[in-house]
């Protein structure tokens, strides 16, 4: 049982909150690592930064 008072249920809830959203975000980071071979070459003309 957690030391702060709750009960074991709402302990593993919590738990299955944060791997839930640690799933969710980790999916969306490998779909962004993905799209990165989509990049064929670097074209410095592109780039507006800084403007």
């Amino acid at each position: 049982m957690s030391t702060d008072g709750q009960t074991l249920e709402q302990h593993w809830g919590n738990v299955t909150e944060i791997l839930d959203r640690w799933l969710i975000e980790r999916r969306e980071l490998l779909v962004k690592y993905g799209e990165l071979g989509e990049i064929k070459t670097f074209d410095g003309a592109n780039v507006s930064h800084g403007t």
